[in-house]
């Protein structure tokens, strides 16, 4: 198992705001905002403050910028190696521009998606479509508001209803499969636990068979980690890498920061006219005491609690192959023709270990990329690393029809990131839970304008879980605190 560089080995960048001494020698740092994160949403907003000629000092406590952005190069794979957020989904005007600005490489998502079982394959060229029939039933307005699991019950009683009406034994195995890619899609795209997501939150969370736009899907050719470092280009001179915040004081009109170094040793306190808060969900809900969990003193108001309880981080598991070769393209005995899998995008193997998979396409790289959400995902980490690499690639091997053996002769290395065990991510992205649809539009709003977070779960667009959500309500959330500082 190849395994990424320690990110807490980087080097540690520190601010030069001005610093005083406290009347009971504590070492202080006053800035006007302190911004609590460098992932995207941090960086946008902070860009946001200096854009207002604010003092901004920004923590973060990874040794690197870019948080659940997590790119991996090795000079034996010809692409970058993408750990953490990889597409770009439907519109991105405000990636797109960041993109423009550093000028780096954006390509659509194009190609073929093909269904291996057993090496018997299949075109799932309407994949999309497929899915919406049932996506589309979804209702946003639900009331009382339920689960996934409950509406794909109610859909299958209406179907066996309906058949038995029109005098038929069993329900239509074509609208069967459409529930069970609908399954597999709220689990695998949503990384959600389909009987704790809410039905009206993926209503209203977009469906990518609506329309091409909302299918389009984009990839940054120069590795997505280019976003972020563009990001910080201007703001180097105010981050600190390798810094824990652990408690956030805010009462009084201002804020304390109680930091501390990634070795252990005490930072000192920041004081601020405001804090923004970027961290991942996953770690506002860290019980206190656990490693990464933030306190706030005093606690947070009961409707800002209880927001960000009505959500939760969905896990995956993503595996990251580079082969000697793209063994797919003519390699494979049991492909349709010679040249079938040439375009090969994206690869479905229902009721497999690893259901999806996707190559580089148009890409001409030697790389396929396993996938796995929800709570499968979960399952597959407690086997660990290596047999996680094993199973995925025999599953693979089995379902192109090909064997392990000669998948893993061609095999240069293996590459994966567990989100939810990092303390400083605890989870993948987020999903909002049963009748916690409002819960992102709670967590956008200031607190006593003190507090303000931002993320990819306070996005109120329907982009949770996305780089361009996160970097909106980092603008957003850099905006309101300029305008709360007059």
């Amino acid at each position: 198992m190849t395994q990424p560089y320690d990110v807490d080995e980087a080097p540690t960048l520190d601010p030069e705001p001005g610093d005083v001494l406290a009347q009971d020698g504590e070492h202080v740092t006053d800035v006007d905002v302190v911004v609590i994160g460098a992932g995207v949403a941090g960086l946008a907003a902070a860009r946001e403050l200096r854009d207002a000629h604010l003092d901004v000092a920004i923590l973060e406590a990874r040794g690197r910028v870019g948080g659940r952005i997590f790119t991996y190069r090795d000079p034996a794979v010809s692409a970058p190696i993408e750990l953490g957020a990889e597409f770009l989904h439907g519109k991105t005007p405000e990636t797109d521009a960041i993109a423009e600005a550093a000028h780096l490489h954006v390509m659509d998502v194009v190609g073929d998606h093909w269904r291996a079982e057993h090496g018997r394959f299949s075109d799932v060229g309407d994949f999309f479509e497929r899915v919406d029939r049932v996506l589309g039933k979804l209702d946003p307005q639900r009331t009382p508001d339920r689960s996934f699991t409950e509406f794909l019950a109610e859909r299958e009683t209406r179907a066996r209803e309906k058949a038995h009406r029109k005098g038929k034994r069993a329900i239509g195995r074509r609208n069967s499969e459409a529930r069970r890619l609908a399954l597999e899609f709220v689990q695998g795209f949503h990384a959600a636990d389909p009987e704790r997501v809410s039905e009206r939150w993926l209503a209203n969370g977009g469906d990518p068979g609506e329309s091409e736009e909302e299918s389009r899907m984009g990839r940054v050719v120069d590795g997505y980690d280019r976003i972020p470092a563009h990001l910080a280009r201007e703001l180097f001179d105010a981050i600190e890498l390798n810094t824990i915040v652990e408690r956030i004081e805010w009462r009084d009109g201002s804020v304390r920061v109680h930091p501390r170094r990634a070795d252990g040793t005490p930072r000192g306190v920041i004081t601020a006219r405001a804090a923004i808060v970027t961290v991942p969900l996953g770690v506002l809900q860290a019980e206190p005491g656990d490693d990464g969990a933030i306190a706030f003193d005093p606690p947070l108001p009961d409707d800002v609690r209880g927001a960000i309880d009505g959500m939760a981080m969905g896990p995956v598991m993503r595996a990251v192959f580079a082969f000697e070769e793209r063994f797919w393209e003519h390699g494979l005995r049991n492909a349709p023709s010679r040249d079938a899998l040439m375009n090969l995008s994206f690869l479905h193997s229902p009721g497999s270990a690893v259901p999806v998979w996707w190559t580089l396409h148009p890409l001409r790289a030697p790389v396929m990329v396993g996938w796995v959400g929800g709570p499968p995902a979960r399952e597959l980490w407690a086997l660990g690393d290596d047999e996680i690499e094993r199973r995925a690639l025999r599953d693979l091997a089995r379902h192109l029809g090909s064997t392990y053996e000669r998948l893993s002769s061609l095999l240069v290395g293996a590459w994966m990131h567990d989100w939810e065990s990092d303390p400083f991510a605890r989870g993948a992205y987020s999903y909002g839970l049963v009748g916690g649809t409002e819960s992102p539009r709670v967590l956008s709003r200031p607190v006593e304008d003190l507090l303000f977070f931002a993320g990819e779960a306070t996005d109120t667009e329907g982009r949770t879980g996305t780089v361009e959500g996160a970097l909106a309500t980092g603008r957003r959330a850099g905006r309101d605190a300029a305008r709360a500082l007059g």
